[in-house]
């Protein structure tokens, strides 16, 4: 036990005076009513000496003034102990990923016991979280900031990424040497070795490590939905004893569609478990968790990715034939195997078969050489592909020898097959050409052993090569691909059995059918063999927090682009969980299979290093217990002494005035408002720093923003300009606008203002990457962007035709956005009638349109006004309204008109403002769409 204020405790001197005190004060005399008679009786001739305080009331009080003292000496049960020495900074590292939730009171009771100890020694703090974002401001801290800064510290659901922090602290120390604290979570990074050298690097003295246990750790680092069944890789921390989970399969609503167990026997740091379901079962799965386990790892996503797809194939099944190699797909079959559930329908009506595979619901069909189908199967195979299946073809003598169009072929074929190599040949046996570098066969190995010498040929036409996903090295095609309705027609120009090719006696033979069936049950794209031609941006959906639980993605998620050829891995910006559309998610997971959970290595800090625990037994200040005792003390010995006197008497009732009783009550509510001060931490109002001011003031009132270009000249045009159109608003709406703001798209937050301009200069620097996704992220919520080109007087605004430069740079930022259909601004919009009725939306020039998101997209087109009910989130011109509406301080306008028409400088005012308040009010005018009925009403009424 140790005392935060322990001189106080000199007051147990003046114990023994209070004693004495007390000793010969005698208490309070008995008050008796007034009966003569009794009072003569009484009288008697004998000396008496006068009562004194009873010597356990005496004890009673010395004991009350002993505990006050000791209460306001500030006691302090199991003090921490002092570990920081010296006038070097303090640096506390703390990882706070996903595992750090268990335990995390006890990191924030270590970072605050250690920013304490820094602040006794006047020492400067730095904190680091190697989890948070990598452009968290790491700066010289005081005491109180850095409680702030803790007690705003979250564990997140992502992994630690100690190497990057740990520069940024090698930076923002600028070579000074530190006392470091470690606050970890116990597991090993494959960065630890560099990380913990450059933090040794900087250490004055030995690293206070403070470790953590991993024992309890759980993961899922892995799901295959195979065809016999889903079978799950877990891993735990620790391989302590056996040890029995639980583990549950849901669906994308949160429903449980199945639970198994899962066992780690003794010595086992991994475990596999299986579900056993029908594969439509299987398929709806998304999420795969750990019962009873609440953190990021017990949870494992699942999307389209890890589906096991049905493919039906018309051919007897291998194990209904003595001999296999005789069907005409047992290659296929073979290739398959494993990888899909495998449907073989044979009948003697082809109809029939058709008929048993489309009840079955394959996503793919597979077809050998068939030619005369029924019309009846035509018609069901057409509608399957339309409806999102796949079909695929192999070509074959039939094929090559029918005159008959077949219309469930991608392409037209030649009549006839060609035959490269043999005595009756001038060409050799073709080789593949060159994988493409893009499409689904792109991340694929080249087969060297594949030879073809017999194909059917396409007819050539300029779309084939649009449709061609395989060619052979003299550029005739060998897969050709066509999308129709939701679903692909696959056609393989050669057999489907080794008479005609190679093709499938290679292992390049069973990856290629692998890609193919995938293609089924997905929306038909005639690029869809050249997917991985663009990035794909899928917006965020869902997300699992801190405890494990898909929840609903937070606004600050950025949306994922990715490339098919990559996995995307889980950072700040995108946390694990899910991104896309509903019917097409896209999985991020914590773990993937290749994860384990390996302790942290001491070894590795080479002996300067001081092994510290996050220790349960954080001291405890017990100045509000005492006062709490010694109140009840209090209130002992004041009933105690109101008994003596007889105020309480069952003779005489209660004689006790109002005066005293007040008196009681006042004494007894300042000792326990003394004892809350002591027992409650007091709350201070925050200290707003410079941006958190500036954000309160923009939150506040209406601002109108502009985007920092750097060159001088636009960015003065563009503050003036905003501002001359702030007074505009104020004057002739009841909107009362703030200071115009100019902004840093890397660095100011957006959501404070409805609009911002941006005028788009080439010889302004590019946005970067981080200042597209917060545009991207503004827009989503509501925010508009005006790009303005301030170019119309070179070639006008064409989106589609000849461009300038700034709009060439207008087309490279919009490349970075979520962008849909553009279309110009029709008169009858409601941005035209939001205030004035506007004829168009002049500048400094006129003549360029206002580019809005398209609203006459499954609208009617009788409606006047094609509101829609949101507002664009872009705006684009080039007839510089800046420049219109800028002054030059000196009481005149910046820029001449062109052409010089004053009244253009009105309507460029009034264009202005009818955006403002479209942006502000949407589509409240879209009511004018009545006015034709009205009009014609009223004139009814007039001529009757």
């Amino acid at each position: 036990m140790g005392f935060a204020a322990p001189f106080l405790l000199l007051f147990l001197i003046a114990l023994p005076a209070i004693w004495w005190l007390l000793h010969v004060t005698p208490p309070a005399p008995t008050e008796e009513k007034f009966p003569p008679l009794q009072l003569l009786l009484k009288i008697a001739n004998k000396q008496e000496t006068p009562n004194r305080t009873p010597w356990w009331l005496l004890l009673l009080r010395l004991l009350m003034v002993a505990i006050v003292i000791f209460a306001f000496a500030d006691p302090i049960w199991r003090p921490s102990t002092t570990v920081l020495k010296g006038n070097a900074p303090l640096v506390v590292v703390i990882d706070n990923g996903w595992s750090s939730v268990h335990d995390w009171e006890k990191r924030v009771n270590a970072a605050l016991d250690l920013v304490k100890q820094a602040e006794a020694a006047k020492k400067t703090i730095y904190i680091a979280a190697t989890a948070d974002n990598d452009n968290q401001d790491i700066r010289p801290l005081n005491s109180e900031e850095s409680t702030k800064r803790i007690y705003t510290m979250r564990p997140l659901p992502l992994p630690t990424h100690r190497l990057s922090v740990i520069k940024r602290l090698e930076a923002a120390l600028k070579g000074e040497k530190a006392d470091i604290a470690y606050l970890s979570d116990g597991l090993r990074m494959v960065e630890d070795g560099d990380a913990f050298h450059k933090l040794l690097a900087n250490a004055e003295s030995n690293i206070l490590l403070y470790e953590e246990s991993i024992s309890n750790l759980v993961g899922v680092t892995s799901a295959k939905n195979e065809s016999g069944s889903l079978s799950v890789d877990l891993v735990r921390g620790k391989a302590d004893g056996e040890k029995i989970l639980s583990l549950g399969a849901f669906d994308r609503e949160g429903r449980m569609i199945a639970d198994t167990e899962s066992r780690f026997e003794d010595g086992e740091t991994s475990t596999v478990s299986a579900f056993n379901l029908p594969l439509e079962m299987k398929n709806d799965i998304a999420a795969i968790k750990v019962n009873g386990q609440q953190d990021v790892a017990s949870t494992f996503l699942s999307d389209t990715r890890n589906h096991v797809y049905r493919v039906g194939m018309v051919a007897p099944s291998l194990n209904e034939l003595t001999q296999p190699l005789l069907s005409p797909l047992y290659y296929v079959d073979k290739a398959l195997q494993g990888h899909v559930d495998i449907v073989a329908v044979n009948s003697a009506s082809f109809d029939e078969a058709i008929n048993k595979l489309t009840l079955q619901h394959p996503s793919t069909i597979i077809l050998g050489d068939v030619v005369n189908m029924p019309e009846a199967a035509q018609q069901k195979l057409n509608r399957f592909v339309e409806d999102g299946g796949a079909l695929i073809r192999f070509a074959g003598q039939n094929l090559a020898s029918n005159d008959n169009e077949d219309i469930l072929l991608p392409v037209k074929l030649r009549h006839g097959e060609r035959q490269l190599g043999g005595v009756m040949s001038w060409a050799t046996p073709q080789k593949l050409a060159p994988l493409p570098k893009k499409g689904i066969f792109a991340d694929l190995a080249y087969p060297e052993d594949v030879t073809v010498s017999r194909q059917i040929l396409a007819e050539p036409s300029p779309e084939l090569f649009d449709h061609t996903w395989l060619s052979l090295a003299d550029g005739t095609p060998l897969v050709t691909a066509r999308a129709r309705g939701k679903g692909m027609l696959i056609f393989i120009h050669t057999s489907a059995d080794p008479t005609w090719s190679t093709l499938p006696l290679s292992g390049f033979f069973v990856d290629m059918m692998q890609r193919l069936t995938e293609t089924g049950g997905h929306t038909g794209d005639d690029n869809s063999a050249k997917k991985n031609d663009e990035n794909i941006a899928r917006e965020p959906w869902q997300v699992i927090d801190i405890n494990g639980e898909l929840v609903p993605a937070p606004s600050t998620v950025s949306p994922l682009t990715l490339n098919d050829k990559t996995e995307a891995l889980p950072s700040f910006n995108h946390p694990p969980g899910f991104y896309g559309q509903k019917d097409n998610l896209y999985a991020v997971n914590l773990l993937d299979k290749e994860d384990s959970f390996m302790p942290l290595e001491t070894e590795i800090f080479a002996g300067k290093v001081r092994l510290m625990d996050y220790s349960d037994d954080v001291e405890k200040h017990l100045t509000g217990p005492l006062l709490a005792i010694a109140i009840a003390l209090f209130a002992l010995d004041t009933l105690v002494t109101l008994g003596a006197s007889r105020l309480f008497s069952p003779k005489s009732g209660l004689r006790f005035s109002k005066g005293k009783f007040l008196v009681l009550a006042l004494a007894v509510t300042v000792l326990f408002a003394i004892g809350q001060m002591f027992v409650s931490k007091p709350v201070f109002a925050e200290k707003l720093s410079a941006n958190d001011a500036a954000m309160v003031q923009s939150a506040g009132k209406t601002r109108l923003a502009y985007v920092i270009t750097g060159l001088d000249e636009i960015d003065d045009t563009s503050k003036t300009g905003l501002e001359a159109l702030s007074q505009f608003l104020q004057t002739r709406t009841t909107i009362d606008p703030g200071p115009v703001a100019g902004l840093d798209l890397d660095k100011d937050e957006l959501a404070f203002y409805p609009l911002i301009y941006w005028p788009v200069d080439a010889n302004s620097p590019m946005p970067t990457q981080k200042a597209i996704d917060k545009i991207n992220t503004y827009m989503r919520q509501g925010g508009t962007v005006l790009f303005d080109t301030h170019d119309q007087i070179e070639t006008g605004m064409d989106l589609s035709g000849k461009t300038t430069a700034n709009n060439q740079r207008l087309r490279d930022i919009l490349n970075g956005l979520n962008i849909p259909e553009l279309e110009q601004a029709p008169p009858d919009h409601v941005i035209s009638r939001s205030f004035f009725i506007m004829p168009d939306f002049p500048g400094r020039y006129r003549g360029s349109p206002l580019w809005i998101l398209s609203s006459a997209l499954g609208g009617n087109d009788k409606r006047p006004i094609h509101a829609g009910d949101g507002v664009s989130s872009i705006l684009i011109t080039a007839n510089d309204f800046a420049g219109a509406w800028a002054h030059d301080g000196k009481g005149a306008w910046k820029y001449p008109l062109v052409p010089d028409d004053e009244m253009q400088r009105v309507w460029a005012f009034r264009g202005g403002l009818n955006i403002v308040m479209y942006i502000l009010t949407g589509n409240y005018k879209a009511d004018q769409v009545h006015v034709p009925a009205l009009l014609e009403r009223l004139g009814q009424e007039k001529s009757q």
